[in-house]
């Protein structure tokens, strides 16, 4: 019950509003609490503790939905929107699911292209680009949310901009050690440029500079 309800579309397509995603997710939630397993429990605390952050992207997924809407007909624009949730979700599965949905996908995908003028294919382009636009925004506020908030917590909410500054510099420096990205440092992504020291090292060659 609780994964669909984080769907960010509906079975017709349209997007989940915000405000109802929270209000299934607290009902589930005090299902599974009904259970009295402390394990569950302190999980659903923090749940709920964040519930607000983790809305957020429904409304953006709102956003953009609107914002498409005023360049492509309801039906196919329902039917892509299904298409890419299919793949956003085969993307997170292996075998027997990733087949389903990628079958969806390919489902869907067909069904809006018999609804749409040409070009069929940059319109298709420009609807999944835009919803995964979405989902890289909220995985990185999630990624600087997880990475920041143990220093935040630290310093109870007091920190410095040179604090910021090294946080920074360890994330862009650190190489990822699991994923597609595994061995790969966001600066060397973003520059295509492969590093040939280790970040501390790179961190203890800046701090001369720094001081001077």
């Amino acid at each position: 019950m609780l994964i669909p309800s984080l769907y960010f579309f509906n079975s017709e397509g349209r997007p989940n509003e915000k405000q109802t995603v929270k209000s299934d997710i607290l009902t589930i939630i005090s299902f599974l609490e009904e259970l009295q397993n402390q394990k569950i429990i302190e999980q659903t605390f923090t749940i709920k503790k964040h519930i607000d952050d983790i809305i957020l992207c429904y409304q953006q997924v709102s956003d953009i939905y609107q914002n498409l809407s005023t360049k492509l007909a309801t039906k196919p624009l329902n039917y892509l929107c299904l298409a890419w949730q299919h793949q956003h979700l085969g993307n997170q599965t292996k075998g027997a699911s990733k087949r389903y949905h990628q079958d969806e996908l390919n489902f869907w995908v067909n069904y809006a292209e018999s609804l749409l003028d040409s070009p069929v294919d940059i319109i298709v382009k420009q609807v999944f680009d835009s919803l995964d636009e979405m989902v890289r925004s909220s995985s990185l506020i999630e990624m600087v949310n997880s990475l920041i908030r143990p220093y935040l917590n630290s310093c109870k909410g007091q920190i410095t901009q040179e604090t910021l500054n090294l946080i920074m510099f360890f994330h862009n420096n650190r190489p990822y050690k699991t994923g597609k990205r595994k061995g790969l440092a966001p600066i060397e992504i973003l520059t295509q440029t492969k590093l040939n020291k280790h970040w501390t090292e790179s961190l203890l060659d800046a701090i001369p500079l720094a001081t001077t």
